[in-house]
């Protein structure tokens, strides 16, 4: 079940302000700059930055420690929701010690959760916890029941995002008592939401439902148009797991006309998702492409990259089963792209979390250390080895996540160059085997009506169209090897090179020779197909821009690898530009094609000078086969 409305979207504030008194001008704007940058924290978390920060200037002057506490709280706040970790827990800190030193219990729970979300958010969930149950235990004391509810939600959030469900759904219940004795009917929908969907991912439908069904009439009870829709978005996709496509679609119809009415988009766009998929399940394809589109629409205009990704993948799939290949493939690209961007700033994000984590513990370390000034030297130096060694851990995790990050870059651009020669071989199947085959039957059926019929206008006329059809039927079978030739997939990639030569240069008026040592190459047939395209993109390259006039393409085997060399008379030029050239996209470029050759263990060496000409050497790894006994 989607998370609608977990704990983060019924949260009171983070820094609650004291009831209005009388005060001096100067505390009174400390707070109003306070009570400006609560408001606009998760809207613009750097202006919130700003504006805590003058804040805290005029508190520090004036010698007002509760400004000045608040002022550290908020811009932790403000630094947790735009992931700077790091500047987070330092003014957290800064805050707690405050906030203690005045005696302030309220603003020092507050502060522990804060702190409980952002290790929440950078995985070390056994401080998190730790966090939570001393705030919970402070809120208690001083009779916060709000205090209680959110630190028990946090504790569930928690919880079920470390797939414990089961706990999880232990600590919203208990949430949910609290805002039952305040009566708080808004947080008690919320909740039902949140415990609704634990019970569903955990078998019980049942359960599930009647909770999500508590929580439509509760919303709708109070007029609450956003709950009232998320449940009927909820309950919609219950019954659409369960098989009930027309419970399903009437439950999203109505949470699409609430979502309307409020102008919630992002809603709008989720649930169009989720109409897609049920038309898409019952082949309805018109209804499930304007549902599709419709939720991509609402996702660009709200910069949802979770529904647009999600969008684009459902439209991919849609036109596969339609076979409209060149659509689906469109929508598959920009499901990469967006996917891939989506993965560069997680990744970027975790590693800023285990940096956090990484000063964190080197500062906690550096703590230490500085007080064992009456320690032996031996019991010293012994434990700074100790803290070196778990630094060098940390740095070294760190340096493997850069480079597992970069393998995974190189990963998806192969798959991506893979799938579009699958698309392409596709499409040449589909002109070779259907477009092809009707126009030599056609062809067939003209010569038979002209040699039945003796008017001579009207066998002109067969003629001509028999003219028309050889003509197509001609280009279908050039465009067929222009795509994707069979002869790579039937014969091998010294035959298709051969004859790849051979069609370039008639094709271009250039002199091209072919040479192969005829020894045997055994390598799979993702290996064939990057140096078939990467030879056509050097002769490609040899022809537009190096004006050659003479190229010869030569291909042998030495130590388990082939080598492909592509020399050409052109003009030449400096390999060294290529380094200042890495950051443009040209396709098959010689930057793209060595990261390509490099992913699978294969290299590329250029050889060229101005005016003199270039070589260019594909080598690629060969499979060893297993000697036969």
């Amino acid at each position: 079940m989607p998370e609608n409305k977990r704990a983060h979207e019924v949260k009171k504030s983070r820094t609650p302000r004291s009831e209005a008194i009388k005060r001096n001008p100067t505390k009174m704007k400390i707070d109003a700059l306070l009570e400006s940058a609560d408001k606009i924290r998760a809207s613009d978390p750097k202006q919130a930055i700003a504006l805590a920060k003058r804040s805290l200037t005029l508190a520090k002057k004036s010698k007002y420690k509760k400004g000045i506490a608040t002022s550290y709280e908020t811009m932790c706040s403000a630094h947790r929701i735009a992931s700077e970790y790091s500047q987070a827990k330092e003014y957290c800190k800064m805050a707690i010690e405050i906030y203690k030193e005045i005696g302030d219990e309220n603003g020092r729970a507050n502060c522990l959760l804060n702190n409980g979300i952002i290790n929440t958010e950078i995985g070390d969930y056994k401080n998190a916890m730790a966090n939570y149950v001393e705030a919970l235990k402070m809120l208690e004391n001083i009779g916060d029941k709000v205090g209680c509810a959110q630190a028990l939600l946090d504790m569930g959030v928690m919880s079920s995002r470390q797939h414990d469900l089961k706990q999880g759904t232990e600590y919203f219940l208990q949430a949910l008592k609290y805002f039952e004795s305040m009566h708080s009917y808004r947080n008690i929908a919320a909740t039902y939401l949140n415990v609704g969907a634990n019970y569903y991912e955990t078998g019980y439908h049942e359960k599930a439902l009647r909770y999500f069904l508590r929580s439509l009439r509760i919303f709708k009870k109070i007029n609450d148009k956003k709950g009232y829709a998320l449940s009927h978005q909820n309950i919609g996709e219950f019954h659409f797991r369960q098989g009930n496509s027309n419970k399903a679609l009437r439950y999203l119809t109505k949470a699409i006309e609430i979502f309307n009415t409020i102008g919630d988009k992002y809603g709008i766009a989720r649930t169009h998702l989720a109409l897609g998929n049920i038309y898409m399940k019952s082949r309805k394809y018109t209804e499930a492409l304007i549902s599709f589109e419709n939720s991509l629409q609402y996702a660009k205009e709200k910069r949802a990259k979770d529904v647009q990704i999600e969008a684009y993948e459902n439209l991919a799939t849609l036109y596969e089963k339609q076979r409209d290949h060149m659509r689906a493939l469109r929508n598959y690209k920009k499901y990469q792209k967006l996917t891939q961007e989506v993965f560069n700033a997680t990744k970027s994000k975790q590693i800023e979390a285990l940096r956090t984590r990484y000063e964190t513990e080197k500062k906690e370390r550096e703590a230490e250390v500085s007080q064992l000034k009456n320690v032996k030297l031996r019991n010293e130096i012994k434990r700074r080895k100790l803290v070196e060694k778990e630094l060098k851990k940390h740095r070294d995790h760190l340096e493997r996540l850069v480079e597992e990050r970069t393998a995974d870059l190189r990963s998806l651009a192969h798959e991506l160059s893979l799938v579009e020669e699958r698309q392409r071989r596709k499409i040449a199947t589909y002109l070779h085997d259907d477009i092809s085959q009707a126009l030599a039957l056609a062809a067939l059926k003209l010569q038979s009506v002209r040699e039945e019929n003796s008017i001579p206008k009207i066998g002109k006329a067969l003629e001509d169209v028999e003219e028309i059809i050889e003509h197509t039927n001609e280009r279908t079978r050039s465009l067929t090897f222009e795509i994707s030739p069979p002869i790579l997939y039937d014969m091998g990639l010294e035959p298709a090179l051969e004859w790849l030569t051979g069609q370039f240069s008639k094709k271009h008026s250039i002199e091209c020779a072919f040479s192969c040592d005829q020894q045997p190459k055994p390598m799979h047939n993702d290996t064939s197909v990057l140096l078939f395209q990467s030879v056509r993109e050097l002769l490609t390259n040899a022809a537009k821009h190096a004006r050659a006039s003479k190229i010869n393409v030569s291909v042998f085997k030495k130590d388990n690898v082939m080598r492909i060399e592509v020399t050409d008379n052109g003009i030449g030029f400096d390999p060294d530009m290529l380094k200042q050239k890495t950051t443009r996209n040209e396709g098959f470029g010689l930057f793209n094609l060595k990261e390509r050759l490099r992913h699978m263990r294969g290299k590329l060496e250029i050889s060229s000078k101005v005016g003199q000409g270039s070589s260019v050497a594909l080598i690629a790894p060969l499979e060893v086969s297993s000697p036969v006994t």
